[in-house]
C-alpha cells in the first residue's frame, strides 16, 4: 500500500498520473486540481512550505502530461 504525506490531494493527483487514456486523463487532471487549488486555500503563512513546494511540484507534472498529451 502507498504511503501518502498529503492524501486529501495527492490521491487524485497519483490516481491522475496511473491514468493512460487521454480523456479520463483530463477528468483526473481536473479533480487533482481543484483537490489542490482547495488545500492551497486551507493553508495559511510559511508553517507549511514543504507542502506548498508539493502543490506547486504536483501541478507541474499535471501541466506537462496534460500538454503531452494534447500533442
Amino acid at each position: 500500500m502507498c504511503h501518502l504525506r498529503y492524501p486529501t490531494w495527492q490521491e487524485p493527483v497519483r490516481l491522475a498520473l496511473l491514468e493512460f487514456d487521454a480523456y479520463a486523463f483530463e477528468q483526473k487532471a481536473r479533480l487533482a486540481l481543484m483537490a489542490i487549488e482547495v488545500r492551497r486555500a486551507e493553508l495559511c503563512g510559511p508553517d507549511h512550505s514543504d507542502e506548498h513546494l508539493a502543490l506547486t511540484d504536483a501541478e507541474g507534472v499535471l501541466a506537462i502530461l496534460r500538454a503531452s498529451f494534447k500533442s
